[in-house]
């Protein structure tokens, strides 16, 4: 059996499981839910796309009901109870779910990505090559044999994290990009004295355009595992994969420009991305020197910074509707309900899937209470907290 709104009655189901047994315990549970990816239900019919926010008490009627169609929920009054088959279910897709944890977890330890890296890296040097000695495609052939390098940069990763090097693995690592960077710079150079135009390689562009697909798969499946595990091989080897992705972004640009005839255009874009790479390379040397000499890595400065932002930006405006309908009056209520308002350790879909926990979350609250302040969002007055004007109009200009 499978209704439409079947993960929505399973969440349900799991919140009552739990002890949420009234509405308002269920709108407080999947409010929290929410924070987690930074949605705030509450201050959504504050935005000026209220028509088209999704209303959490539409959500919870809509699966209530369905539920107790269903056979897997009662009412008594104000409180729900599940039945036999309703808790049934409830316990079914938590052992699903922790299933599905496990899995994620095995799949983003150090040394599965380190492996997964150089199997990607290996297969697609094993498809390049062999088209770039058939074509005669030097620009394909370059790339290949990058790829390849790639793959064995991965090996030494796999190798450091195996034995406990990773200061060693990591500094390898950055030899390599600061390589790539500089025999990219002086590439770029050439092409810009020269004033040459590069012909266009269809062949080359799909092989590049197809590794910066997958080098950007890389990247995040790196990037969430280095983070994750505080691995700083995994950041450093995350940080390549984008460098991946910038050339093929710029290999794009080149073959449009070869198109149009635009002299030099292509030698700035290479310019560009060298200089990210080089940038990127010695920006993550100086935190491994740092590292070397007994200082903490701040692995926040690697982060999602988008996503980041976005979740910090939500958790401030739902300050400020919390402050607006004077759930929160002091400082000191400020404070706490900023400590409550990440606690997803009770969430049991969160927990079950084993993201219940972020490094983040501690740095986004900080920057979201610094914010009040430092654009003047809210004033003080006899120890009570108010709106400011600009407070009260960001409020309203609310949008996801």
């Amino acid at each position: 059996y499978h209704s439409k709104h079947y993960g929505h009655e399973w969440n349900v189901a799991a919140a009552v499981l739990r002890g949420c047994n009234t509405k308002e315990l269920l709108k407080e549970y999947f409010s929290v839910m929410g924070r987690r990816f930074g949605i705030f239900f509450e201050v959504f019919p504050y935005g000026k796309r209220m028509h088209e926010a999704a209303d959490l008490d539409s959500f919870l009627d809509s699966a209530i009901e369905n539920m107790k169609e269903d056979g897997w929920l009662i009412q008594n009054g104000d409180t729900f109870e599940l039945t036999e088959r309703g808790e049934s279910e409830a316990k079914k897709m938590l052992a699903e779910l922790e299933n599905s944890g496990r899995l994620l977890e095995k799949a983003t330890k150090s040394e599965t990505v380190s492996r997964v890296t150089i199997i990607v890296h290996f297969i697609l040097a094993a498809l390049k090559l062999p088209a770039a000695i058939l074509s005669g495609s030097v620009g394909l052939l370059n790339d290949s044999f990058d790829t390849l390098l790639d793959g064995i940069s991965s090996v030494f990763v796999y190798w450091g994290v195996k034995k406990n090097h990773e200061h060693l693995v990591s500094l390898i690592l950055l030899l390599f990009m600061g390589a790539t960077g500089l025999f990219s710079l002086i590439e770029a150079s050439f092409r810009l004295v020269s004033g040459e135009i590069p012909s266009p390689d269809i062949l080359t562009f799909a092989a590049v355009a197809i590794s910066g697909i997958v080098c950007a798969l890389l990247w995040f499946y790196q990037k969430y595992s280095g983070l994750k595990n505080r691995s700083f091989p995994l950041i450093t080897q995350s940080a390549d994969s984008r460098n991946h992705v910038l050339v093929a972004v710029s290999v794009a640009i080149g073959l449009i420009v070869s198109l149009v005839r635009i002299p030099y255009a292509d030698a700035i874009v290479g310019l560009i991305v060298s200089i990210l790479i080089l940038k990127g390379a010695a920006e993550l040397l100086i935190d491994l020197i740092r590292s070397a000499r007994g200082e903490a890595i701040d692995f926040e400065r690697y982060g999602f910074s988008l996503f980041n932002k976005f979740r910090s930006k939500q958790l401030k405006r739902w300050f400020l509707f919390m402050i607006d309908q004077g759930k929160i009056q002091t400082r000191d209520q400020l404070e706490c309900e900023a400590k409550a308002s990440m606690a997803y350790q009770d969430i049991e879909p969160l927990r079950a899937l084993g993201i219940s926990d972020s490094h983040s979350d501690e740095s986004i609250v900080k920057t979201a209470l610094e914010a009040l302040d430092k654009e003047m969002l809210i004033t003080e007055y006899d120890g009570y907290l108010k709106l400011t004007e600009t407070g009260s109009s960001e409020l309203r200009s609310t949008r996801l």
